[in-house]
């Protein structure tokens, strides 16, 4: 299954996958054009006030390779994401990285690879860190600290207006947060299409919509999704058993690949690079940061910031909306958060007769000899179990 010739053929589709599978061709095309980009790493960077100091974003993708300068500088319990991350960053890449970096800390991830660099860059100052700045969110669905998160985000911009030149004024943002409702429309329509009776677009291809916008000229990918969600309504069915996908983070399309291509077809996530970015819009009806950190803060709970009552609730809730059959909980390799919730969602998986498998301590990049093929052999036969890396 995967990507169909349906998708590959659609030029709005096509445009996506390009800059997709590129992640470092929108930074090269923003320098050419005199644009100031922002890497993001995290969850919790928001797009919206980027755009309206009149800079672009592309989020910094884990790579493959060596990574010598983590292991040089890094605790062994970073995840192998993270210190291809660290290399990246810290590597002088100017092609792959721009020069200023921001950081959320919705994940301990992204949180303790801001103060490592900042570390790197105060101690080592001839080495090419680039500029960095953490958005210090506080994760809570709580009301009391909508306050601190409206200071964060005003923070931030005041440091977007001084890597800009720019000001981030209420007119700009407010244009900005009207863009981002329009793609929060037309991508919800697209995510119906995948959850409804008849699906008509895999996981695979779910994924490059959703993560395309990471790593494009975001007014483009504006009118992009909205040709596609047109679009999609006449591509074929999307045949295979439906699987929900919960746990590590996925910014590429291997493990999807690899389970889509064994029968499946993935309807659904809850990792931050899947369908969580666009569960809750910008309201129109609030000022510009309040509306903000109302979207940001309300989304459903991550593996990193969730309870643990509460990733059980939004896990049956994903799983009935989207229609799935099964579920397959897949954790990186010290990615421990991920793997927090697990007794309990087990629990609940059971009690409701829905199959499941989880595939933990699994290496990165991905390799699928490790037990994955047999985890999914297993799901379809006789209702899963557990399977490490």
């Amino acid at each position: 299954m995967g990507i169909r010739p349906c998708a590959v053929e659609n030029a709005s589709f096509a445009e996506m996958l390009r800059y997709y599978e590129d992640p470092a061709l929108h930074l090269r095309e923003c320098r050419e054009a005199g644009v100031g980009v922002v890497g993001k790493i995290g969850w919790g960077v928001c797009d919206e006030l980027i755009l309206a100091a009149g800079m672009e974003s592309v989020a910094v993708r884990a790579g493959g390779g060596e990574h010598e300068l983590a292991d040089e500088y890094l605790e062994y319990a970073f995840t192998d994401k993270g210190k291809y991350l660290f290399d990246a960053v810290a590597g002088g890449d100017r092609d792959r990285i721009p020069d200023f970096v921001a950081f959320s800390d919705s994940e301990d991830l992204a949180n303790r690879l801001y103060y490592y660099l900042r570390e790197l860059k105060r101690s080592e100052p001839e080495r090419p860190v680039p500029e960095l700045y953490l958005v210090d969110w506080l994760f809570s669905r709580h009301m009391t600290y909508q306050g601190w998160n409206e200071r964060a985000l005003r923070r931030f911009a005041e440091q977007l207006e001084i890597w800009s030149g720019h000001a981030v004024t209420d007119d700009a943002l407010t244009e900005t947060i009207g863009l981002y409702d329009r793609q929060y429309r037309a991508v919800s329509e697209i995510l119906r299409r995948r959850t409804e009776g008849v699906p008509r677009v895999t996981g695979c291809e779910a994924l490059v919509i959703l993560g395309a916008k990471d790593y494009m000229d975001k007014r483009r990918y504006t009118v992009l999704v909205e040709n596609l969600a047109k679009d999609t309504a006449a591509w074929p069915e999307a045949e295979g058993v439906r699987l929900f996908f919960s746990g590590s983070l996925q910014q590429d399309l291997a493990v999807y690949g690899e389970a889509e291509s064994a029968g499946y077809v993935i309807c659904g996530e809850d990792h931050d690079a899947g369908m969580r970015a666009f569960e809750r819009p910008v309201r129109t009806d609030l000022e510009p940061l309040k509306a903000l950190v109302d979207s940001y803060m309300l989304r459903s709970p991550s593996a990193a910031k969730g309870l643990v009552k509460e990733r059980v609730s939004a896990l049956l809730e994903n799983v009935d909306r989207t229609g799935a059959s099964c579920v397959m909980f897949y954790t990186d390799i010290y990615d421990e958060a991920a793997s927090w919730d697990f007794p309990s969602q087990k629990k609940a998986l059971e009690e409701r007769g829905i199959p499941f498998v989880n595939c933990v301590k699994r290496a990165y990049p991905p390799v699928f000899d490790g037990g994955f093929r047999g985890a999914l052999e297993s799901l379809a036969k006789d209702g899963g179990g557990e399977e490490r890396g």
